[in-house]
């Protein structure tokens, strides 16, 4: 219907006084077909004007025709036209499930009236509410079938009817109605919203078409087609400014434009566009249009992701908020809690300690707002929607069970209808998580499950499903939790969610390698999600979900024994800029448990002492729920425990550790290569044909210690015969040239140790283990110097051997051999004996 019949077609400040006086004067004098037309007018400007009362007005109405009946002629023609300003009213009016139940009877209603009496006209546009009513449930239910239907057999007999009576404009309207049903549906919604479309212009009717266009651009939006949204959308701004339509015509039209703007990147074309509706709001509409204005540029701001925007928004959406307060709106005061919500998880997010404050006052607000709807019994729709962004918020607070008495006064308000049970059902879950109430936890989210499965709703049904895995595997049922987290990660999967999906994988991988009641473990299951996990997070690219399935990639390669590959995950993590700490946390504990198997106790030591610097954050900085965390706060504790112990263990280690030992510790083959050659300055060992009396291996020279079994040689007069004479021969070379003589046959490798530093792999090898042990530099360790004068000892001592026997093969060292010998020097002497 036109918005009323002032100077222009959009003049609904005229149409609202004429159509209220209109009202009054025909009920006085008892017409009531005169006052169901008025009444109609009076809906249709009140609708455009958001007064939030509309729907009962409507219902006073219906009343006025009941109280009347059986009286007065024409009654029931009377009551046709109210019941269709009933369902306008219930349909520009965001309804509920109870309400659009409400709106079709009546609607069903109206059109049996028009159908018995033959009008035609009021007969095809009752078909065409119908129909658009059928649409709305069919989205508060999330059904496809029944409701789709009928919406497709109501607005095919609207055109039916029309084209039949000649009427245009309704079969504009019944293709408009068609469009909607198949846009639901996925089907071919296009071709009928073109031919309303072109059928409103025909009949130079710029209300229905800005109706028409308006359809087009939020269906082009919601298909991800924002070019062509925004051509509608500039359209229908052309035409409102050229009627001389208010600021109040023109919030859908550039609510759209900004939403298209922001899909196209152009942020500040969108943020223009808000910022001039709220000026013209403030210059001529009401406190209800400038607090919807209000609204908008905070969803703008925050939509932006401007530096610093959600102050901004905050800002927009509280000043909206008092608004609506002041008009009495409670509704539209939801709306605009629910906006300052969103901007302080927003701003928690950024700055954790300076977002508090306002985070709190926030929630107390939208909780106060929520408990008056719940009073009212209005906009519960409203009120669970507050609940659910509330317990969210308070989740990131760590205060989540404040949000109880909100859930269980919602729950005993919403018990008839389901649809509202399940969402509060739900949000009463995620409290009972929070305050680690499993069983209140799984119950509730359970029954919330089921509830979303019977009305068709696969992504919420997810959701509470997740709550349910997590609560199960806090209460040890691991098996059940496994099985419940698999379920909602297919549907998320399904859905499309992949962030969701991602987390529920993190969910299976610590379940399957918890030991379930049976004392199983399943690794495997672990690595794989884990892994799949990992390369779902590289692709969103969020450093969160990059971050926490890094971590649990980690810990599943420790489980599996990879533990290279642990060490290169964790060295991966440790690259990223920012990280949060209980996933820092987690890979490091694990990183150091794999380079201890390794043996890499240099590198394990390390990722233990960064674990531990990690604590402060952990402990006091993370502000985080305990469900969205890598690890759980007792989980952190007992790690940095276990930390603590690895480090003093690894010290020990360390200090015992023969990674960097000379070449008395090299392997076999090591040892081969490192031999000197043939005709080398020891001496031609070639002719001398010894071997060990032991191993039996060929010995390179006349060495006192075999270099491959360490066996000791004895010396008999036929090797010393054996042995070449080089005194026999003239002077050499080196004599005749005053360089110093070398001799041809040197000693076994222990015999070094007389020679220079350099030169003297075991000296510079206890002068090491010494200096690890007295905490000095092993260059300041003299080797004429007692070792007990500079601070070994007797425990140290005895370390110190036992470290030494480890490196020299073959001989049996005494315990006493520190005691007995006090310098580096006498050590040696005595082990080159």
């Amino acid at each position: 219907m036109a918005g009323g019949s002032g100077d222009g077609v959009f003049d609904d400040h005229g149409a609202l006084e004429l159509s209220s006086a209109a009202w009054d004067n025909f009920r006085q004098v008892g017409d009531l077909n005169g006052a169901a037309n008025a009444l109609r007018s009076l809906v249709s400007a009140k609708c455009a004007l958001l007064d939030h009362d509309v729907v009962e007005l409507a219902r006073a109405g219906v009343d006025v025709c009941h109280n009347s009946r059986g009286r007065q002629l024409g009654t029931e023609l009377a009551e046709a036209k109210m019941l269709l300003a009933f369902a306008e009213a219930a349909c520009r009016s965001e309804p509920s499930s109870i309400l659009c139940s409400e709106a079709i009877a009546a609607t069903e209603k109206a059109h049996e009236t028009f159908l018995a009496t033959g009008d035609a006209v009021h007969r095809a546009e009752s078909c065409v509410w119908l129909a658009k009513l059928h649409v709305c449930q069919c989205r508060e239910e999330n059904s496809d079938s029944e409701h789709l239907r009928l919406s497709k057999k109501a607005s095919a007999l609207a055109f039916q009817i029309a084209d039949l009576s000649g009427d245009t404009r309704g079969k504009a309207k019944a293709w408009l109605a068609m469009a909607a049903a198949a846009f639901v549906e996925d089907g071919e919604w296009q071709p009928p919203a073109e031919k309303a479309l072109e059928a409103s212009q025909d009949v130079g009717d710029p209300e229905l078409e800005v109706e028409a266009r308006l359809a087009l651009a939020s269906w082009h939006l919601q298909k991800g087609a924002p070019a062509s949204c925004l051509e509608h959308a500039q359209e229908v701004l052309d035409i409102l400014q050229e009627q001389g339509a208010g600021s109040h015509r023109q919030l859908e039209a550039t609510r759209l434009a900004c939403a298209a703007h922001v899909e196209l990147e152009n942020p500040g074309h969108a943020q223009r566009l808000a910022r001039e509706l709220l000026r013209s709001a403030q210059v001529d509409s009401t406190l209800k249009v400038q607090a919807y204005a209000s609204r908008l540029v905070a969803s703008v701001q925050l939509a932006a992701g401007d530096l610093d925007s959600e102050s901004g928004a905050i800002v927009a959406a509280e000043r909206a908020a008092s608004l609506s307060r002041s008009c009495s709106d409670l509704q539209a005061e939801a709306r605009a809690v629910l906006l300052v919500l969103q901007a302080a998880r927003r701003k928690l997010a950024k700055a954790p300690l300076s977002g508090q404050e306002g985070a709190k006052k926030t929630c107390l607000l939208a909780m106060q707002t929520a408990f008056g709807l719940a009073d009212a019994r209005d906009g519960l729709q409203l009120a669970v929607e507050l609940l659910g962004s509330t317990v969210e918020t308070l989740s990131l607070l760590g205060k989540a069970s404040e949000a109880l008495p909100l859930a269980t006064r919602l729950q005993a308000v919403c018990e008839e209808d389901l649809s509202l049970l399940a969402s509060i059902l739900s949000a009463r879950g995620k409290v009972m998580l929070e305050s680690r109430r499993f069983g209140e936890c799984v119950s509730s989210a359970q029954e919330s499950a089921r509830l979303y499965e019977e009305s068709g709703k696969q992504l919420e049904a997810a959701s509470a499903l997740s709550v349910v895995a997590q609560a199960q595997m806090k209460q040890g049922k691991l098996s059940a939790s496994r099985q419940n987290a698999r379920r909602a990660r297919r549907r998320f999967g399904e859905a499309g969610d992949h962030e969701q999906e991602i987390q529920l994988r993190l969910v299976v991988v610590r379940a399957c390698l918890a030991k379930d009641e049976r004392g199983n473990r399943q690794q495997r299951d672990a690595f794989r999600e884990a892994q799949e996990a990992m390369k779902m997070a590289a692709e969103l690219g969020k450093a969160d979900l990059m971050a926490m399935t890094l971590a649990a990639y980690a810990r599943a390669c420790y489980e599996m024994d990879q533990h290279d590959s642990c060490c290169q995950t964790v060295e991966e993590l440790l690259q990223m800029q920012a990280c949060r700490s209980d996933c820092r946390l987690s890979a490091l504990y694990y990183g150091a448990l794999a380079s201890e198997k390794l043996g890499q106790y240099l590198n394990a030591k390390r990722y233990a002492e960064q674990a531990l610097e990690t604590e402060a954050a952990v402990g006091t900085g993370n502000t985080l729920a305990e469900q969205a965390m890598c690890i759980s706060e007792t989980e952190a504790a007992e790690i940095i425990g276990e930390c603590r112990v690895l480090c003093d263990s690894l010290q020990k280690k360390l200090l015992l550790t023969r990674a960097t030992a000379p070449l008395l510790v090299q392997e076999k083959w090591q040892q081969d290569e490192n031999r000197r050659a043939p005709n080398s300055d020891r001496g031609d060992c070639t002719a001398v044909d010894l071997k060990c009396h032991k191993c039996g291996c060929r010995l390179p020279w006349d060495c006192n210690f075999c270099p491959d079994c360490g066996a000791k040689q004895i010396k008999q007069d036929k090797q010393a015969a054996a042995r070449p004479s080089t005194r026999s021969h003239g002077p050499t070379e080196a004599q005749h040239s005053g360089r110093p003589v070398k001799p041809a046959v040197q000693g076994g490798f222990l015999n070094r140790a007389m020679q220079k530093e350099e030169d003297a792999p075991l000296q510079r090898r206890i002068q090491e283990i010494a200096g690890k042990l007295l905490g000095l530099d092993w260059q300041s360790i003299e080797g004429d110097v007692p070792l007990s004068d500079i601070g070994l000892s007797s425990g140290a001592a005895v370390m110190l051997r036992d470290e030494l026997q480890a490196d020299v093969r073959g001989i049996k060292l005494p315990a006493t051999l520190f005691f007995d010998n006090p310098t580096i020097r006498e050590v040696l002497t005595y082990l080159n004996r």
